[in-house]
């Protein structure tokens, strides 16, 4: 029964050793500047300039010093039977060295400002952001969430895309080419390695981004379990209106997590 415990035991820690985890904030701002909308609209002022505040090019590297969990061999236990002492052999399990691995880890983002600019009714507007980040050996993923929609001082929205269908989520990519469906999306594409998966294999496949104003968890949006390199992806961000929409600047924010496995 001991010999069993310390097997449980050597597990555990190998499993805490090796998938250690290190959490990265990168948060970024977008803005849409007042608009234009299909009439003919004075004194609108300068388009607003978003700036995002970003951490960038940031290296992390983790050191582990080496464990070693050898079992020292049982002590032979003593049963007395009939008047004999007999020696009950001593179960021999195998024993386990872990060294963790010394993986450096990066993440950055190609750009500090996204700026929609002036919006026209039905006539979308695309942004792009670039994400590179190294993979340790054991994997890493890219996790993202939006604080609301994009938003102006009174509280008015310009919705979240449900695309084309009326289908797409912050899970689930739809196609969205119409450019009477309005709101706000974003697609991920690959770059040499796959780390945005398959829903977005179509080019004109979005969703939107977790909204934790309406208690939705944040999402994988780039995954690479593929070993140890470095690997990219786009993300093209995508917003279109009505010509019903308050004429404002809107904004929210796009907060991205690197997560990586040690």
């Amino acid at each position: 029964m001991l010999t069993k415990n310390v097997k449980l035991n050597t597990k555990n820690i190998k499993r805490k050793v090796i998938y250690k985890t290190l959490i990265i904030n990168c948060t970024v701002l977008f803005l849409v500047s007042q608009f234009f909308a299909p009439r003919s609209v004075n004194g609108l002022g300068s388009p607003l300039i978003a700036y995002a505040a970003l951490s960038s090019d940031l290296d992390y590297s983790i050191e582990f010093e080496e464990l070693n969990t050898d079992i020292p061999e049982p002590t032979p236990k003593l049963n007395i039977i009939e008047n004999e002492f007999k020696t009950l052999p001593a179960e021999i399990t195998p024993t386990y060295s872990i060294t963790s691995t010394n993986d450096t880890f990066s993440f950055s983002i190609s750009q500090t400002a996204v700026d929609f600019g002036a919006l026209t009714a039905t006539n979308p507007v695309i942004r792009t952001s670039n994400i590179l980040f190294s993979t340790p050996t054991y994997g890493s993923q890219i996790m993202a969430y939006a604080n609301h929609p994009l938003m102006n001082t009174e509280k008015i929205t310009i919705p979240d895309s449900t695309c084309d269908t009326g289908i797409c989520s912050q899970t689930i990519p739809a196609n969205w080419e119409d450019n009477l469906t309005y709101g706000f999306g974003f697609r991920c594409e690959s770059a040499s390695v796959e780390v945005c998966g398959k829903p977005f294999s179509a080019s004109n496949s979005f969703k939107h981004f977790a909204d934790t104003s309406a208690n939705e968890f944040p999402q994988s949006i780039m995954l690479n379990q593929q070993g140890k390199q470095a690997t990219s992806g786009k993300i093209t961000y995508k917003v279109n209106i009505s010509g019903t929409q308050q004429i404002a600047g809107y904004s929210n924010t796009v907060t991205y997590i690197a997560i990586p496995n040690f």
